[in-house]
């Protein structure tokens, strides 16, 4: 299949003060690059995936997740933007986020259009690569859409903070068509949606507990939300590639609030 548009890398030379090290096709390391570039700040870019010593690099820090953005010994993640702000030294404006109730109406609204596009991936393609440069296919990008809920809400339930790995897990064998993991996300919008009707605590005076220490439960709400929402438009983007035109697709109303980056690719 064609190769997607590959998109800017803001990257300066090795004598940057910042590297950001990244993976192709990481959601959170093309937001932390567009912030980056946004601020004017330089940085290097450590593939981890396709620089032979730079897994090597990333493990000197002791970490195992990307992206980090780091500056000699010290080191800020990449999957909160707050973060990688006070990191670089960027003052940002007090962040509004969609209110809990509203977040959970546009998650829902992401995982129904990623079912259907799901549902339209042609069997013969899903063990393609969606982009080079980076091992996963086609039907694990689009288990990954439907496995990031059940990170959550296995996180939230105290299970496994470490929601990274367990949204990284592959695919059942049983999961053999694009019709079975569009079955498989009707199940996890109906395991979310019994989650938020048994909620008694507000979401916003709640913490969850993850790698990264304990979390507010309104960020680890709006931040599955939008990670959901990036890879669907990536499956758009593969359906476009084969000449399919989606069914379902994401609207700008349901995009509208959510932080995905600016572009699908990075």
């Amino acid at each position: 299949m064609l190769s997607p548009q590959q998109t800017v890398s803001a990257q300066a030379g090795a004598q940057a003060q910042y590297s950001v090290f990244v993976q192709p096709g990481c959601s959170s390391c093309l937001r932390t690059k567009e912030f980056l570039a946004q601020h004017g700040i330089p940085f290097r870019v450590v593939d981890v995936a396709n620089d032979p010593g730079g897994m090597a690099e990333l493990q000197s820090f002791g970490v195992r997740h990307i992206p980090i953005v780091a500056r000699g010994s010290e080191y800020a993640y990449g999957q909160d933007i707050d973060d990688v702000a006070r990191f670089v030294g960027v003052d940002l404006p007090r962040l509004r986020r969609l209110p809990p109730e509203v977040l959970m109406q546009r998650y829902d609204a992401v995982l129904a259009a990623a079912q259907s596009s799901v549902a339209q991936l042609p069997d013969n393609a899903l063990d393609e690569h969606p982009i080079p440069n980076r091992p996963g296919s086609i039907r694990g990008l689009a288990y990954h859409i439907f496995r990031i809920v059940q990170s959550f809400l296995d996180a939230v339930d105290g299970k496994e903070p470490d929601w990274i790995v367990n949204s990284m897990q592959s695919p059942a064998a049983s999961l053999a068509t694009g019709k079975d993991i569009a079955a498989y996300g009707g199940s996890m919008r109906d395991a979310l949606a019994r989650w938020w009707k048994a909620r008694t605590k507000p979401v916003t005076e709640d913490v969850v507990r993850t790698f990264q220490g304990e979390q507010s439960l309104h960020w680890f709400l709006e931040r599955s939300a939008w990670h959901s929402a990036q890879h669907a438009r990536q499956i758009e983007d593969v359906l476009a590639r084969l000449g399919i035109e989606p069914h379902h697709k994401l609207s700008p109303e349901v995009l509208d609030g959510l932080p995905v980056p600016k572009r699908i690719w990075q």
